[in-house]
């Protein structure tokens, strides 16, 4: 028996306690008391939903939202991830500083008073449930209900995602391929689906973005690389396009899916990341170049630099096209 002034034991957390968030409810049934909760070996999320103080906040925002959304929702009745939260969730595909944005975004799906807490920003709205997917046990808004509220949110005067990312966000919820290694892989949404959705959810807000958006899309596009690559070459060039989920092959060579593909000049454009500096992907880039111009095509290389300007100038992905182009005359 512990007597007074004596030292308490220390607490040993539960076996399962999940390395997750978790709510009060779930910490009782897991025998844990407001003392223990109090204690070192917990922190609060928010009000009623606490985490384990050794765990880590985990540095991709799909597993960080993930970790911090269980007990909040259980914690937070009738309510979903929503806004950049789902976003985030989904994996869609969103500049750097909305990826990393830690607040949490749910709504109330049936309507009423919109939730509350610290770090949470709170909605409310009527959602039905094609509005509505569960990931991994967690209830989220699903990419088209997602992408609307995205559009919507203003932050003061400005929309929080501008028209081009949001071109970005949607090439990557409808992208499906016919040719290379991801043909038939099934999109997050199909196009013919999104525009049933926002025929459906007409007059709400974000819904007219959307749609201006989705008219400037390609089915196709594996990353936002490749959106902006894509919406940079047709500000200065409207008459020619490039294309997306083009295959090229010829005789002894391997097959060859340019990143984006102007057929006329027959130019084949690459946007290459980090991983092409690898000894081994380097020679597959000379595989592929080699095979490129067997087909009779031109390749360009480039990476996220070339496409920024420097002060006036124009950024050298345009040179690069125009060079090419001149050349192929």
């Amino acid at each position: 028996m512990v007597g007074w002034g004596m030292p308490r034991r220390p607490h040993t957390p539960p076996e399962d306690l999940p390395n997750r968030s978790f709510s009060t409810t779930e910490a009782r049934s897991l025998g844990l008391t407001a003392h223990h909760l109090e204690g070192p070996g917990y922190r609060q999320l928010t009000r009623g939903v606490w985490i384990p103080a050794h765990l880590q906040t985990p540095a991709d925002p799909t597993e960080r939202v993930r970790t911090q959304l269980h007990g909040l929702l259980e914690a937070k009745h009738d309510c979903a991830a929503s806004h950049l939260t789902a976003a985030q969730l989904l994996g869609l595909r969103l500049p750097d500083a909305l990826r990393r944005d830690t607040r949490l975004h749910i709504t109330r799906h049936n309507g009423y008073r919109p939730p509350g807490g610290h770090n949470v920003h709170g909605h409310c709205a009527e959602l039905p449930p094609e509005d509505l997917v569960s990931m991994g046990g967690i209830l989220s808004t699903g990419p088209a209900r997602t992408a609307i509220d995205l559009a919507a949110m203003r932050e003061l005067r400005w929309f929080r995602i501008s028209d081009d990312d949001l071109v970005a966000l949607l090439d990557g919820i409808i992208c499906e391929h016919a040719n290379g290694p991801l043909a038939g892989s099934e999109p997050m949404r199909s196009l013919p689906g999104l525009s049933a959705d926002l025929d459906r959810m007409k007059g709400k807000r974000g819904v007219r973005r959307v749609r201006l958006a989705l008219q400037r899309c390609a089915v196709g596009a594996d990353s936002m690389l490749e959106t902006r690559a894509r919406l940079l070459l047709a500000h200065y060039d409207h008459t020619t396009p490039w294309i997306t989920d083009h295959q090229l092959q010829a005789p002894g060579h391997r097959t060859v899916w340019p990143d984006l593909a102007d057929v006329e000049h027959r130019l084949s454009l690459q946007l290459d990341g980090p991983h092409h500096e690898s000894p081994e992907q380097r020679l597959r880039d000379m595989d592929r170049l080699r095979a490129t111009e067997a087909a009779g095509w031109t390749e360009i290389r480039v990476s996220f630099r070339d496409l920024q300007p420097i002060g006036a100038q124009l950024p050298a992905l345009i040179h690069l096209v125009r060079q090419a182009r001149r050349r192929r005359q």
